[in-house]
């Protein structure tokens, strides 16, 4: 941002305009995350619900039933130095996208990018971890309680 600020001031006023622009979204979006106050994971009786952090709508949370999960699955998105935990849900066959899904239009680069052992359709409809903690113990206690049949798969 300040890089931006510095090329407005000598001058360049579209591109340090559009760098400092850039640049200060990195300290709104935190903001507006938090002022969201979404429940990015939510585990009860009436299955899983997912939800991808703004600037997305709500119209991509995905409220999923226990009959449609066969497992979850937590993986790492390697990107550059470090890497990105994300969950998904092993489905059912047949089971319908879910909303904010990759499936479809996307799964030729989601196959591309995802590492192997993930399945297509579960990196499809994943969410990653980010602007939020996963506390595994607390997953495990809520998937025990009211679907102790489905398995938590760890693919690290």
């Amino acid at each position: 941002m300040v890089g931006g600020v510095a090329m407005f001031l000598d001058g360049e006023t579209w591109m340090g305009g559009f760098v400092a622009a850039f640049f200060s979204l990195g300290l709104v979006m935190p903001v507006i995350h938090l002022a969201s106050r979404r429940v990015a994971l939510r585990v009860g009786a009436e299955g899983v619900s997912l939800t991808l952090s703004p600037p997305w709508s709500e119209r991509h949370t995905a409220v999923v039933p226990w009959s449609d999960i066969e497992r979850i699955v937590l993986w790492r998105q390697p990107a550059g130095r470090t890497s990105i935990r994300y969950i998904g849900l092993e489905r059912r066959p047949g089971a319908p996208s879910l909303p904010g899904s990759a499936s479809g239009r996307l799964s030729g680069v989601v196959r591309w990018v995802v590492p192997e052992t993930v399945p297509t359709q579960v990196a499809a409809d994943s969410r990653p971890i980010t602007g939020w903690r996963l506390d595994r113990r607390r997953l495990e206690a809520a998937v025990a309680a009211f679907a102790p049949h489905v398995p938590i798969v760890d693919l690290d």
